[in-house]
């Protein structure tokens, strides 16, 4: 009996241990994952808000660019027949706000004028084989509809706004038209200052423009300006998503759509192209990816 006794107590001290080592365990468990939690939403917190400045400082210069290449061409009749007088303006704006990566001037027939920085990896934008001298920095692109025949011709740019290279359209291939093109169908619409939607560019990387249409002594619009912001280019707002080591970082639209994830080749699927409209998010991918996302949570919790 009295060794019977003995493994009673034994077990029961055992089994007492047992429990209590369960019961630290699962409390430091929960203790530290909601410190975690409180760790990861105050890193969260911070991310956002640094990420809204950002937004709002490229936002603000965007449009204060369109409205001041506006008011400087608001006396300009048409792209094809002022485009000594626009290329300073427009490569004025560019280099005096690093946030902006182009600058179109477009007209009621369907001329245009744009001014841009070179993206990474830069390619000719004729022969895409071809890469761009490392000089290059700027690049524009001409287009006149008006002219028999047609012209339409890429340049490109030093730093200090040399011309290195040129490349000319055939004429049979012209087919450009600023008026089919989004952020000028968004101006002439409005008629006023505008955003676009976040678009995806051909190149992979996304942005939005501010776009500002000019209008005609009849109200019509005569010009449309827009100045683009890439989100995603380095130095960007997609440079500012830094998490823990375990961690992911994405930002979302007001409609759940994905615009911005650190691993860019992830979210650069798109909708089939539809002529004249650009390509936009796939909404559907992204509701499916953030319910996988969410579904991983509850299984960690």
């Amino acid at each position: 009996g009295k060794s019977q006794l003995q493994v009673a107590v034994t077990t029961f001290f055992v089994l007492l241990l047992v429990t209590s080592s369960l019961f630290t365990v699962g409390y430091t468990y929960f203790q530290t994952s909601d410190a975690a939690l409180r760790s990861a939403w105050r890193m969260m917190k911070a991310t956002n808000n640094g990420i809204a400045k950002d937004v709002f400082r490229y936002m603000g210069m965007a449009k204060r660019t369109v409205t001041a290449t506006a008011w400087s061409l608001k006396e300009v009749p048409s792209v094809h027949t002022s485009r000594d007088q626009i290329l300073p303006v427009l490569v004025g704006q560019l280099r005096a706000q690093k946030e902006i990566f182009a600058v179109n001037v477009g007209d009621s027939y369907g001329n245009l004028l744009m001014v841009g920085r070179i993206f990474d990896d830069p390619k000719f934008s004729v022969d895409k084989s071809k890469p761009l001298p490392p000089e290059v920095a700027f690049r524009s692109h001409w287009v006149d509809v008006v002219s028999t025949p047609k012209v339409e011709y890429y340049a490109y740019f030093n730093k200090n706004m040399e011309e290195i290279a040129r490349e000319t359209v055939p004429t049979d291939k012209i087919n450009y038209d600023a008026r089919t093109k989004q952020w000028y169908i968004d101006a002439d619409k409005k008629k006023s200052n505008n955003w676009t939607d976040i678009r995806l560019y051909s190149n992979g990387q996304f942005g939005t423009a501010n776009v500002q249409a000019i209008l005609d002594a009849a109200g019509k619009t005569r010009l449309v300006v827009s100045a683009s912001i890439a989100l995603s280019l380095h130095g960007g707002i997609t440079s500012r998503l830094s998490v823990g080591q375990q961690g992911i970082a994405f930002l979302v639209d007001a409609d759940g759509q994905l615009i911005a994830y650190p691993e860019l080749a992830k979210i650069t699927r798109c909708e089939a192209a539809v002529p004249g409209v650009p390509r936009r998010w796939t909404k559907s991918a992204t509701q499916r990816w953030l319910r996988r996302l969410r579904a991983t949570r509850r299984r960690r919790t």
